[in-house]
């Protein structure tokens, strides 16, 4: 058994990336979770899920913050 990251290629090199939040999530202090992926040309390259570290009035301000964690990432990368 291997173990590793299956990278196909490709003469595509878009980044993408997606973002999803899970508003209130955390019944002990009400804080959101955010998730997030970054593909290369269609491969995987990137992906994390942490806890926000502020609690969110509402469910946009949560997909706002979730989606500056996201977008910080990719202009990173």
């Amino acid at each position: 058994m291997q173990d590793g990251l299956l990278l196909s290629a490709s003469s595509n090199l878009t980044i993408e990336g997606f973002t999803d939040v899970d508003w209130g999530a955390q019944p002990d202090d009400r804080q959101s979770s955010s998730e997030y992926l970054v593909y290369l040309g269609g491969n995987l390259i990137f992906w994390s899920s942490t806890k926000q570290k502020v609690v969110s009035r509402s469910s946009a301000e949560s997909e706002y913050r979730g989606l500056a964690l996201g977008t910080a990432e990719i202009v990173w990368m």
